[in-house]
């Protein structure tokens, strides 16, 4: 959903693995969310200008005490030489099974080299014991990787939270000599795994690389919070300089400057859109035009630009290329919509509006 982005968004950017090279040392902007300290480096991570959050890439991984294994052999230590990769997943979320059957692709094709998959719920009122049961075995998935229930949330209480994370999915990658070296989701896994499993990964790039995403989250909480308050001018300068700058390469940043001005729930009074179809358009060349939420916000984008013939092509790959049958649907009554819309009498469409470039240019 929509929303669970933006909500991820403020409280950690999504990281990506190819992002704005940092050539000088980044500091914290001085929009930061209030409270944030600098925790200590661990023995051997990559140095970086600030650490705002407790678990960073570039550090150990975290310890693996899941209780409940109800597919594969337990996994209670990682070892030296393999590759892990440790997804954490709530049967409620569209990409869960797109993602475990994705993860047992890879262990098929590259258990050779040393990679295991694991998959780990937190079981709940929503997502509980038997939820999970039925999910991995009897909806006809085909699952083959290592699949832990955590009733005592050692997954979130020492892999998510101190992320700065509060929501799931998110997945990481423990290289070889046991390092965190990707933190992340489905639309941005692929180059990254690519690179550690061929031990080809520089991981003070991808360091920095995380860090950067970080910032670009807090730039784009910043900007939403101007718009919230109608500081038109201020706030589109801020996602504009997001945009083309720090999260030029990460796909949610870009996803959510998007949304966040065309959100049909909560449209802005005045829509930057020139910008809006930059960052949705970005954030679908990152995602390889395959996500489905992504392709939703450009179509949006398009539709409210009176675009659309482009809406609905766009919103047609997006239905596509859906995760869930419930997501498929929601996506389907959107391309609806853009179909009733193209054979309804042409409205006038208002001016497309660029409120930043109304700010006076600087002395």
């Amino acid at each position: 959903m929509k929303a669970s982005r933006v909500l991820l968004l403020l409280s950690l950017a999504l990281a990506a693995c190819q992002t704005v090279a940092a050539q000088e040392p980044i500091e914290p902007p001085s929009d930061a969310p209030q409270g944030q300290q600098s925790f200590p480096t661990p023995p051997g991570s990559p140095p970086l200008p600030f650490r705002p959050y407790a678990l960073m890439v570039g550090d150990p991984a975290p310890k693996i005490e899941f209780r409940d294994w109800i597919l594969g052999d337990p996994i209670t230590s990682f070892e030296k030489g393999k590759v892990y990769v440790v997804a954490l997943w709530e049967t409620q979320v569209d990409s869960a099974g797109p993602h475990l059957e994705q993860l047992t692709r890879l262990q098929n094709q590259y258990a050779d080299q040393g990679l295991v998959c694991i998959g780990v719920s937190v079981n709940g009122p929503k997502n509980t014991s038997e939820r999970i049961h039925r999910f991995v075995f009897n909806e006809g998935r085909k699952i083959g990787v290592h699949i832990a229930i955590d009733p005592l949330r050692v997954s979130h209480d020492f892999w998510l939270y101190p992320t700065g994370r509060t929501t799931i999915p998110v997945t990481f990658i423990i290289n070889r000599e046991g390092r965190v070296a990707f933190i992340g989701q489905m639309p941005e896994f692929d180059a990254p795994f690519r690179e550690i499993i061929d031990d080809v990964q520089d991981l003070r790039a991808a360091a920095i690389h995380y860090y950067e995403s970080i910032l670009s989250g807090w730039g784009y909480a910043n900007f939403l919070d101007q718009l919230n308050r109608k500081l038109y001018v201020e706030a589109y300068n801020k996602a504009r300089s997001i945009s083309d700058g720090i999260g030029f390469n990460h796909w949610a940043v870009q996803s959510n400057i998007a949304w966040t001005i065309v959100d049909p729930r909560a449209t802005p009074e005045k829509q930057d859109l020139e910008l809006a179809l930059r960052a949705a358009t970005r954030a679908s060349e990152l995602t390889g035009d395959k996500e489905p939420e992504t392709l939703d916000t450009l179509a949006r984008v398009h539709f409210v630009r009176g675009e659309i013939d482009r809406a609905i092509e766009v919103q047609t790959r997006a239905v596509a290329v859906a995760y869930s049958a419930p997501q498929r649907a929601r996506l389907q009554r959107t391309l609806d919509e853009y179909q009733k819309a193209i054979a309804a009498p042409a409205a006038p469409q208002a001016p497309v509006t660029d409120p930043a470039r109304q700010a006076p240019a600087p002395n």
